[in-house]
C-alpha cells in the first residue's frame, strides 16, 4: 500500500471518528456546532500539511530521478562516443568526438 493511500485513510478515519464523536455528544446544538466547525478547521489544516509535505516529498523524489536520467544519458553517449572511436580505430579511421 502506497504511503499516500495510508495517509488519506487515516485522515478519513480521523474525519469520520470526529464528525461521530461529535454528533452523538449531548451538548447543546449550538456548542455541537461549534466543535464540528473547529474540529473541521483542525483537520483541514492537518489535511494541507500532510499534502504539502507529500508534495515536498515528489518534489524530491522527482529532482532525483532528473538527476539520475541526466546522469545517464552522459554515460550513454560516452560509451556510444567510446564505441565509434574503437570503430573508427578498426576501419583505419579516425576518433570521433561527442
Amino acid at each position: 500500500m502506497s504511503k499516500i493511500n495510508v495517509v488519506a485513510g487515516f485522515l478519513a478515519g480521523a474525519i469520520a471518528g470526529a464528525v461521530m464523536g461529535l454528533l452523538i455528544a449531548p451538548d447543546k446544538g449550538s456548542k455541537t456546532a461549534q466543535k464540528l466547525k473547529e474540529t473541521m478547521k483542525d483537520v483541514s489544516r492537518s489535511v494541507a500539511d500532510t499534502f504539502e509535505s507529500q508534495k515536498e516529498y515528489l518534489e524530491s523524489q522527482l529532482n532525483k530521478f532528473k538527476k539520475d536520467v541526466q546522469a545517464e544519458k552522459d554515460d550513454v553517449r560516452r560509451t556510444a562516443a567510446e564505441a565509434a572511436n574503437v570503430a573508427g580505430k578498426k576501419a583505419g579511421g579516425t576518433n570521433v568526438n561527442m
